[in-house]
């Protein structure tokens, strides 16, 4: 599922000193009562690139499919399946609303590191050779400032020249 992905959306539980694998119980509630039009199905085990096996789910609506794989240090949603590299409503609204809950169920526990929002993705340069970026973000963010950071990760992911013009 991993090697599908041409961009991973990640909450990461991340402090001064990196990585913190504080996140096991938030993944019983966040795929329960999704935004309309989205199922969910449990995969079962996975093996990860690093982390051998991990829990996954398998998100559909319409024509957009993405895997999710948990880790202890956090969620991480896979685009396997976004038709022509274009971020589709559906795509924003999810990582919006899941960003929005996995927040909620991690606040107030005092044994929880604040999530910060990692794109990852990998793109074609000119030479035929690829680039791997990942870029975090820390704070609070609301709906539409994940919009832009996921429309823009997309465009240069899938090598859409003006992205702004799709949307």
């Amino acid at each position: 599922m991993e090697k599908l992905a041409h961009l991973r959306i990640k909450f990461a539980s991340i402090d001064e000193r990196g990585y913190v694998g504080d996140s096991h119980e938030e993944y019983n509630e966040i795929f329960i009562k999704l935004p309309s039009g989205w199922t969910c199905k449990d995969t079962g085990l996975i093996e990860t690139r690093r982390e051998g096996s991990r829990r996954s789910w398998l998100l559909k609506c319409d024509e957009v499919v993405l895997g999710a794989v948990e880790h202890e240090t956090g969620l991480e949603i896979l685009a396997i399946n976004v038709a022509t590299g274009l971020v589709t409503a559906a795509l924003l609204g999810l990582a919006g609303f899941l960003w929005k809950k996995w927040n909620s169920l991690r606040a107030g526990k005092p044994n929880k590191v604040t999530s910060s929002l990692e794109l990852e993705y990998e793109t074609r340069l000119s030479d035929g050779s690829t680039r791997r970026v990942r870029i975090s973000y820390s704070g609070p963010l609301d709906q539409n400032q994940i919009n832009d950071l996921l429309v823009a990760a997309t465009a240069e992911a899938y090598n859409i020249p003006d992205s702004e013009d799709q949307f």
